[in-house]
Formats: structure tokens, sequence, C-alpha cells
């Protein structure tokens, strides 16, 4: 095992980061994005980065090149271009990022495809911090011009709290005030903690339009984001929010009462041969089950998944198997293969998910004799069939999820609503059991598991994302 799986369960080297400041305005450059932007030391946004989506939300690193960076004592400046490949398919982006001591900060991207392209998303994205942003009120200015007041909740939102920004004004402490302009599309946001991440996103384009589209090269397309700090503040001497000099101290407390939640131990499948010798070490980590990834459009093969079998055996852990499919009609064959393989190496997964690499806008019914629901969701080409042939090739764990999502995050969850409001009308006295040709509930407003007779141990789950 490499020292950076041993450190950080990946073999993937982080690139250096550079501090970058101008005056009392600085931020961390980290592989072309900007993160922890702070003034005067108080961080007022968590990142400034500009990000591709595939059709399968894939997110392709940016392949970095010409990168130039200038700093003076009142100002920086980043320039590169970035080339984002998905399969065949390939875009670049001029980017351009410029800081000066007044507490301007902007962006600037220039979008153009070199194939047709498609993506859910491409652009800019920034990233608010919760200090100083959940719970508090800002100012919205909408794409059409009208302004509004608007408080960001403190507790988690599941739905999208802000929608059609064209800037925000948000005060992180007293005397201080930020101005984010976002031009080029519409932008709206969403609270990221529905992810375990601790911050509010902003991007574009609104998750109410169609997607995936298609970058042409014939059009090349432009997007900005210009940040205005305002500090109202008792001018002080600048001082560097950072003293690099100074040395971290860590020290262990007390033993409290807090319990950590279960954890699983993730691994991809060709990483196993070389985690081996290390069982030992892993074990002593306390995971609940070895999460292993077969991929095999990344050449993963049962040689791998022998190697797997030996590292959870070693270690004393169950598996739960995830498997990519790379099918883009009949996924079948696919499946069939990967459950005759795992019971030639001897793994019998607690769970297996199953996920598409390539998602297309299809429907789907997940069938009840009494109560038929229809499911729009975007997947690789997933018919009625497909939850059959699951069943079929043997791939009977306890919970198998295929996780889809909505075109149009409104139409499911309101045509999902009334279905299930009828349902229960018709087959449900209050505080009854639900119908006993199938089975619905509800993990949040836009999740949705069914399970019937005829495939009891198939739960599909629709989230809009």
């Amino acid at each position: 095992m490499s020292r950076a799986v041993f450190l950080t369960g990946t073999s993937v080297v982080e690139t250096p980061k550079f501090t970058l400041s101008a005056a009392s305005l600085s931020v961390e450059f980290d592989h072309g994005a900007l993160r922890w932007i702070r003034w005067r030391g108080v961080e007022v946004l968590r990142a400034l980065t500009f990000l591709v989506r595939t059709p399968g939300w894939g997110t392709p690193e940016p392949q970095i090149s010409g990168l130039d960076i200038q700093q003076s004592d009142n100002a920086f400046e980043v320039s590169y271009q970035a080339r984002y490949v998905n399969g065949d398919e390939r875009v670049k982006v001029d980017l351009h990022f410029a800081g000066r001591s007044d507490g301007t900060l902007s962006a600037t991207a220039r979008i153009a495809a070199e194939t047709p392209f498609d993506t859910n998303r491409t652009g800019f994205v920034v990233l608010y911090p919760l200090a100083g942003f959940a719970g508090t009120e800002i100012q919205v200015e909408h794409a059409q011009g009208e302004s509004a007041a608007l408080t960001i909740p403190e507790a988690i939102s599941p739905g999208q709290p802000i929608f059609d920004i064209r800037a925000i004004t948000h005060r992180p402490i007293e005397g201080l005030s930020v101005v984010t302009r976002f031009d080029g599309d519409i932008f709206e946001a969403e609270d990221h903690r529905n992810w375990s991440d601790a911050s509010f996103k902003i991007y574009s384009r609104p998750i109410g339009l169609p997607y995936p589209y298609r970058l042409l090269p014939e059009l090349v397309t432009h997007q900005s984001v210009t940040i205005n700090i305002h500090d109202h503040a008792i001018s002080q001497p600048d001082e560097p929010v950072a003293n690099t000099a100074q040395s971290i101290r860590v020290a262990v407390g007390k033993k409290t009462k807090l319990t950590l939640p279960a954890i699983g131990l993730g691994l991809s499948a060709n990483e196993s041969a070389d985690a081996i010798p290390y069982a030992f070490q892993l074990a002593a980590l306390g995971p609940v089950h070895l999460l292993l990834r077969f991929d095999p459009a990344a050449q993963h093969s049962i040689d791998h998944l022998a190697a797997a079998s030996q590292l959870a055996s070693n270690a004393h852990l169950p598996v739960a198997f995830e498997l990519l499919l790379t099918a883009s009609h009949d996924p079948a064959p696919e499946i069939a293969q990967a459950a005759k393989w795992l019971e030639i190496v001897g793994i019998s997964p607690i769970s297996v998910a199953i996920f598409p690499k390539v998602m297309s806008v299809h429907s789907s019914r997940m069938r009840c004799d009494r109560h038929p629901l229809r499911i729009r969701q975007s997947t690789a080409k997933l018919k009625k069939p497909f939850l059959r042939w699951l069943l079929a090739v043997g791939v009977r764990p306890s919970l198998l999820n295929l996780t889809v999502s909505a075109p149009r995050r409104e139409h499911l969850t309101l045509s999902l609503t009334r279905r299930l409001r009828r349902c229960m009308r018709q087959t449900m006295p209050p505080l009854s059991k639900p119908c006993s040709h199938c089975r619905i509930s509800f993990g949040r407003p836009d999740k949705l598991s069914v399970l019937t007779k005829e495939s009891p141990k198939v739960c599909l789950i629709a989230s809009a994302r």
C-alpha cells in the first residue's frame, strides 16, 4: 500500500496549494480553485471554482495548462487553461482570477467546446460557509432586476433556499458586507448540508431546466463572478491572515460519551491486492464493512475480486458491493457476469448498489397490480424488465439500490406525493398498515421507496437531486 493510500485512502496525490494575498484579502489556490477566501482573517466565502458535470453527474478533473500566477503586495492574478474530457468529448475553458487590496475579487471564464459536449452543469460554483451565512438575513438581486430580503435557514433546508440569482449580499460579521455578482447564466442555491458538506452552494444552470444539455463548438459562452468586500469597521493596520511560522499543536482530550457512527471502509477493487498486507491495521480502524467498488470500464477483473475476497476474509469484514454499469442498452449480461464472479471468489455481499456510468432521460414503471406508479427518471435506459433481471440472474442481497434522478424536481415530488396520498386513501384506514400489494414510504419529500410482492428484495429509490 502506498503512503498516499495509507494516509488518505486514495492513490491520487493532491497538488500543492498556494496562498495568494492582496493586503487584507487572501485565498488558497488549490488545483484551479480558490478556497478559503478571507478578509482580515474572516472567512467570507468557502470556495470559488469552475466545475463540469457529466450526464452521469461525474466531475472530470481539469487538465490544467499555461498556469500563470502573478503576486504583488496589493494584487494577485491567476490565469490558466482547463480542458475537461468525458470519453471522446472535450471542452476547453480559459479562466482568469484577479484579487485587489480594495476587496475586489473577480473570476471570468471563456467556455469553448472542442467537440459536442453533453453536460448537466458547466460553470462557476461558489460555496458559502455556514458561519456568517446560515440563519442570517441576506439581500438577493434576481435576474429580472428586483431585490428582496431573505433569511437563510439555520436548520438544514430540504428544498432550495434561493432561486433566480443575479447577486447576493451577506454580512459575515458586523461591519463587513460582501456582494457576490453572477453573470453569464442564471444561478440558484442549494443547502449543501443535505450531502454532508458544511456549506451552501451557488451554481448554474437551474436544476428545473432540462438536462443534460449540449455545448457546441460553434457556440462560445462566457461566465463571470465578481466579489466586492465592503469593510465598515475602523481601519486597522493590515495583518497577515495566516502565520505559517507558528506551529500547530494537537492534544488528545478526555474520553467523551459521544459515539462515532458506523463507518465502512471504501476501496476500489483494483487496490485490494495492495491492501492485503495491511488487513490487520485496517480491521483495527473498526469499520462495519468493506465497501467494494467494481468498475469494468476501469479494467477491473475477477482477479481483483479474488484479492478483495482475501482482504475481506483477513480483516473479518462483510462486503458491500458497488457495481458501475457500462452497458448502454441491456445491463443483464453485465450484472450476470458480476454475480457469477462474486460467487466464484466466495463473496456474498450484504448489499449491492448498481450505478449507471452514463445517464439519459427515460421512463420506467415499478408495478403493483392494484397501484401502478410511473416514475420519470434519468438513468442508463432502465426499462421495466430490469428489476426482474436483477432477481433472475441471482443478485439477491437484502437491499439493492438503484439511484436515479428526476429531470424536474417539482414534477417528481408533486406527482409522487399525489399518488402516495391516493394509495393511502384507497387502501389504508388511519394508522393502519399500507397496501398489501405494495409498501410505499418516504425518506425525504423527494425520495420514494417502493417494494412489491413481485420483487420483495428490490428497493427503488428515486432521488430528485
